[in-house]
């Protein structure tokens, strides 16, 4: 079964929108992170259990965790730049950036929460330095952070980050920032068997509503997001390959159920009958999502900085090679 992870960065902060020199309870706001857990585990062992499951997880995953990281739990400098950069196309790099030498130098005097973390973070994310520092100057989305902060909670985000799972296919919808029409939400802090029987619920309820059309091997393509609110911003695909002289939505219902019997995470497909970009027709890439929206998949062609969107009666699947697959099937 394929499943599509699309991530939406929404500035959170614990402390919502509480003015900045007020404390909530025994959280305070800034701190060195070491020091800092204390408001969560309560007592040194605590904390010292915390940092030792915190890097056993991270050795696992490459990442050596410092400690000593200065943190301020409603960073708005970083949020706002975050959300700045998503406008380039940069949110993710900058992101990346940030995130390593917040977590991984803080005995270095790095931190999410200075400014020269900040600037580093963003040159490195290819980002033009005396444009970012103007940036910073400026009160520009201080606002839209921090009506953020407050938003949050309303919508019943309490943790992050948090996973929003659907599946398009039998117009099942989830998550607090959608018309949604079920409840398929789980805390990133959820362990492994609840979000196997969470999928195994998803699959059922698909199954029945597909029948016959859904095989064991033959799964439906699931779409979850991620509300992950440490930082903000979104990462998009642009729609390099069609216009809306091209029919915008034209997937219809039989288009859209016809994917249930197509596994297509990895699949080779070739781009055929564009009208709005002929340049691409007979180009092949890899198909990595169906993008609801849209009503399209999202292509990665070799040379393109970003994923196309693509209507299914536009793609063909082709074997490794590059050819037709014998039957030409069509998605």
């Amino acid at each position: 079964m394929a499943l599509t992870l699309n991530i939406t960065r929404r500035p959170f902060s614990f402390l919502g929108q509480q003015p900045a020199d007020q404390d909530r309870h025994t959280l305070k706001r800034k701190g060195i992170w070491h020091d800092r857990l204390m408001d969560y585990a309560g007592n040194p062992a605590g904390r010292d259990q915390f940092e030792a499951q915190m890097t056993k997880l991270g050795e696992a995953a490459g990442v050596t965790f410092d400690f000593n990281a200065y943190i301020d739990r409603q960073p708005i400098e970083s949020q706002r730049l975050l959300l700045w950069a998503g406008r380039f196309g940069k949110g993710e790099e900058f992101m990346t950036a940030l995130s390593n030498r917040h977590f991984q130098q803080g005995s270095q005097g790095e931190s999410a929460s200075k400014r020269p973390t900040l600037l580093a973070a963003a040159q490195e994310a290819g980002l033009d330095a005396d444009t970012v520092s103007a940036f910073l100057d400026s009160d520009e989305l201080h606002d839209e952070v921090w009506r953020s902060y407050g938003e949050m909670p309303r919508k019943g985000i309490n943790a992050i980050p948090l996973f929003c799972f659907s599946v398009p296919e039998v117009n099942l919808w989830s998550g607090p920032f959608r018309d949604a029409n079920a409840d398929a939400t789980i805390n990133g802090s959820g362990d492994m068997a609840r979000f196997l029987h969470l999928f195994e619920q998803l699959y059922k309820h698909t199954a029945k509503v597909l029948g016959e059309t859904l095989k064991r091997d033959e799964a439906p393509l699931a779409i979850g997001s991620a509300q992950s609110g440490t930082q903000a911003g979104r990462r998009t695909v642009r729609d390099e390959a069609q216009s809306d002289a091209e029919g915008g939505r034209a997937e219809d219902g039989a288009a859209q159920l016809r994917v249930a019997g197509c596994e297509l995470s990895g699949q080779a497909v070739r781009l055929v009958g564009l009208q709005a970009k002929p340049e691409l027709n007979g180009a092949v890439g890899a198909c990595e999502r169906f993008d609801a929206q849209s009503g399209r998949y999202a292509v990665r062609i070799p040379g393109q900085e970003q994923p196309v969107l693509v209507r299914a009666a536009n793609l063909e699947l082709v074997d490794k090679s590059g050819g037709d697959k014998s039957d030409k099937e069509e998605l």
